[in-house]
């Protein structure tokens, strides 16, 4: 006889089978009433369980007999790797998976992209995704309706034009002292930067840290400046009483372990016995009670009835919530709010929470942006020049500390510079899929390419940003630009280098990746798809309107309410795509609010670099210094060197990228070198 506790488990799986079943069914059913090109899979890809088991079971479905239309949807980022591919397979600009737990829309269409964005209410954004960011409160990222609009309320005021200069000093301060980092006092630039993409990381946080929190950080050459401002005193190399980490080290140590932070619970993590986890959670701990002194201080300055000069998001937070200079404390003594209404306050929690996010998703923006856009340079030794051909016309030989932010940093905006920036949020943007949903019980009607279409309810949504940037019906495009090197000439390399090297050296030998394939590019003859695969490469001359026009010509914008949701996100003398077609900050009511931050920022930093140095991709692994040296200037061995770096490059750009917070390059690193103007190894023609 079956043992009764046998039988137990047993019915349970037949239950948890059934429902499954069922649940399918009924989402099939509304994915055939909706119009919508739809494919059925047997597991929602972002199933918890299936992110970390997906590796075991992917190669067992893929042999699974007319599996190949629908399993390279259960890849979690077959969002990147598919981009505007996936879409093609339907053809269609939206499509629909459907699996057990809800239907997906995808979503690849300007016009879809608009509707959904200005019709907040039919299609929310889906708060119970944001529940890792409420570290340590509510905030405007992670909730909705009328509790966001309160949120947006208090915290949209200091995103204002007239703070922006602040940006625009400190972004110019932290580049210089950024590049001194790279090239040294001396600055010769011959020293190759695996780090370029920490330390645009660093450069933004500190970027935020003094514009939005008055916290000025400094770079490993600064420590033993003895001149300090305002809020420096968290950056000194000691320990303030009370604390186990310096400010910089709390928050830069929180923000690399952030995942454990955000995935394991408090309880957990406290009590973990991995030095991991211990490190995670004192950094935790300690950024916590930073933030918290520092709140304290503001809510005393703004009692009295003192200000400070700049942005001050902490300062907006705390007027935000009811701290005044008249307004007397209540008498509880626990949260020590002004006697306003309640509904119109934020608590502690939300303050710290709002502080926190700020700093989570304006650092990573705008360091990728500066990151990726020295990568596409470095491979793109042409476009670089027209890009400091316009610097010199806008700047002229004015030293840095004389750049004005009011015409300075709008002509940047409306040139190369700012094309530069807008071709690589649109080849890699931020956040490569934006969340939006259908409430429960409500299907919500879309109008797509002249019909009507029905998006059931409870289903999950994703504004496509990666696949929108790459639809060729909103994009110029033509011939891919030609390569520098010949695929032929490095064919037969079939693995390269790819690790970090303790010391760098012409014969370090390190881990591998297969080289890239050669490709049937659309120079062959028969290729047919001319635009996809220009659309996959980075050509910032296709936003320029008049290609004849210099910076030196081109008109000083009004940027009023640029920062805005309603604003645009590029300049009138640049391509301004249709409405929907290009969304690297999202776009209606939820769009971001920290976009022009992060454009000031990108632009100071980007013309400080480049108005005196070059970048250059670093060839180290393949050619020593002297090799190169001995090699023509124009020659075809000094290219094929640079081809193989090139190609490194283009396959980590395509494969070694993965998204946890933003999409970064994770799977290795391309060094880059930053070499003084006219000293270039690698300027072909």
């Amino acid at each position: 006889m079956v043992s009764p506790i046998l039988l137990l488990p047993v019915g349970l799986l037949i239950v948890y089978l059934i429902s499954v079943y069922r649940s399918l069914v009924r989402n099939i059913t509304t994915a055939k009433q909706s119009g919508i090109p739809y494919v059925v899979l047997p597991v929602y890809t972002f199933n918890r369980l299936w992110l970390l088991t997906h590796r075991l079971w992917l190669p067992l479905l893929k042999k699974t007999p007319g599996s190949s239309s629908w399993v390279g949807f259960l890849d979690p980022e077959f969002i990147w790797h598919e981009r505007y591919d996936s879409f093609k397979s339907f053809n269609s600009d939206i499509f629909l998976l459907v699996t057990p737990g809800s239907n997906h829309l995808y979503v690849a269409d300007a016009e879809v992209v608009s509707q959904i964005v200005t019709r907040r209410n039919d299609f929310p954004k889906p708060i119970e995704m944001y529940k890792s960011v409420d570290l340590f409160g509510k905030n405007v990222v992670s909730t909705e309706g009328s509790i966001w609009r309160h949120h947006r309320k208090i915290t949209s005021p200091p995103f204002t034009e007239k703070n922006n200069y602040l940006v625009w000093k400190e972004s110019l301060h932290q580049a210089q002292s950024m590049i001194t980092n790279w090239v040294g006092k001396d600055g010769k630039g011959d020293r190759t930067i695996w780090t370029v993409a920490a330390d645009t990381m660093r450069l933004s946080l500190h970027v935020i840290s003094r514009a939005g929190f008055g916290v000025r950080l400094r770079w490993p050459h600064e420590e033993g400046v003895t001149e300090m401002s305002e809020g420096e005193g968290r950056n000194s190399a000691g320990i303030p009483p009370g604390h186990t980490l310096a400010y910089k080290d709390a928050l830069g140590t929180l923000l690399e372990n952030i995942l454990w932070v955000m995935l394991m619970p408090s309880w957990l993590l406290k009590r973990s016995p991995f030095k991991i986890h211990k490190v995670a959670w004192e950094s935790y701990v300690e950024w916590g009670k930073y933030m918290n002194e520092m709140y304290a201080a503001k809510r005393a300055e703004v009692r009295k009835g003192e200000t400070t000069e700049g942005m001050d998001l902490m300062g907006a937070l705390v007027r935000g919530a009811g701290f005044t200079a008249d307004a007397p404390a209540k008498a509880n003594g626990d949260t020590e709010k002004g006697t306003i209404q309640e509904s119109m306050m934020l608590s502690d929690d939300e303050i710290i929470g709002n502080a926190f996010v700020f700093i989570l998703a304006g650092h990573e923006t705008a360091a990728n942006t500066i990151h990726f856009s020295l990568l596409y340079l470095a491979m793109n030794p042409a476009s670089r020049r027209r890009v400091q051909k316009d610097i010199d016309d806008i700047l002229g030989d004015r030293p840095v500390d004389e750049w004005d932010y009011d015409n300075d940093c709008s002509r940047l905006f409306g040139s190369m510079v700012g094309a530069v920036m807008n071709e690589e949020l649109r080849l890699i943007p931020p956040v490569i899929g934006i969340p939006k949903s259908t409430p429960t019980g409500h299907a919500q009607t879309l109008n797509f390419n002249g019909r009507k279409v029905v998006v059931p309810e409870g289903t999950k949504i994703t504004l496509h940003t990666a696949a929108t940037h790459r639809n060729p019906k909103y994009w110029p495009s033509g011939p891919p630009k030609p390569r520098i090197y010949s695929l032929d000439d490095i064919s037969d390399e079939s693995r390269l280098p790819i690790s970090e090297p303790t010391l760098i050296s012409s014969t370090y030998q390190g881990a591998t990746v297969p080289l890239p394939p050669k490709p049937s590019t659309p120079h062959d003859e028969g290729s047919g798809d001319n635009s996809k695969e220009e659309l996959n490469e980075f050509n910032p001359e296709r936003w320029l309107l008049d290609l004849s026009k210099t910076a030196d010509t081109a008109e000083v914008e009004d940027y009023t309410d640029i920062g805005g949701p309603q604003g645009r996100d590029t300049a009138s003398s640049l391509l301004r795509p249709p409405r929907g077609a290009y969304i690297p900050f999202s776009e209606g009511y939820r769009a971001c609010l920290g976009r022009r931050f992060a454009q000031v920022e990108v632009l100071a930093v980007l013309a400080v670099i480049l108005k005196y140095y070059s970048v250059e991709l670093a060839v180290d692994e393949y050619a020593s210094d002297e090799e190169v040296a001995k090699m023509h200037v124009n020659g075809q061995e000094r290219r094929r060197v640079w081809g193989k770096a090139d190609s490194r490059a283009r396959w980590l750009l395509e494969k070694g990228m993965m998204t946890i917070i933003t999409i970064q390059m994770r799977k290795g690193k391309v060094p880059l070198r930053f070499v003084r103007r006219g000293n270039e190894r690698f300027d072909f023609q």
